[in-house]
């Protein structure tokens, strides 16, 4: 625990970015330790510092931090949409499929659980998965502007050619 803490102490946040947690321009130690008022323990704890170490574009550090918090909280639909982000920002969609399809589980009525599970699916080839995903996300979120764009590109490479446009306009 102690060395977790002084880990998460030595990162900073970057400046101007708004943290997960809520906290815009804190240092990461300030968020640890409003986590630690609340109580939340050491499983908290390694979703954040996963989730920052993502922000910072440190990939297989956060991978390994949010592995962490998937084996701690399994039945947190963020620590597995986290790692799912964290491996398709590594180029590992098919790693990431499973953690998708977990976050999509835990939290059905997420739009970006299941626009997130579209994209690795896109990001694959299987365009009539991903255009299945980005339409339960619509079905949730009818305005939500990354499942309706990604819908379009996904009809456009199925050769839906008129529902890819039609997608296009309603995002415009």
């Amino acid at each position: 625990r102690e060395q977790l803490l002084a880990e998460v102490h030595a990162l900073p946040l970057p400046a101007g970015d708004p943290s997960p947690h809520g906290v815009p321009d804190a240092g990461l130690a300030d968020v640890v330790d409003a986590q630690l008022l609340e109580d939340t323990g050491d499983r908290t704890l390694q979703l954040g510092l996963g989730r920052v170490l993502a922000t910072q574009r440190r990939f297989p550090e956060a991978e390994e931090h949010l592995r962490a918090a998937v084996r701690l909280l399994p039945e947190s639909s963020a620590a597995y949409q986290n790692l799912g982000l964290a491996l398709a920002q590594q180029q590992r969609p098919d790693e990431a499929v499973p953690y998708f399809q977990k976050a999509a589980e835990l939290e059905p009525n997420s739009p970006e659980a299941h626009t997130n599970l579209g994209n690795v699916w896109a990001a694959r080839g299987d365009f009539r998965r991903a255009a299945e995903c980005y339409g339960r996300a619509l079905r949730l979120r009818p305005d939500f502007l990354d499942a309706l764009v990604n819908l379009g590109s996904a009809q456009r490479q199925l050769g839906l050619l008129d529902s890819a446009q039609a997608r296009y306009e309603q995002a415009a």
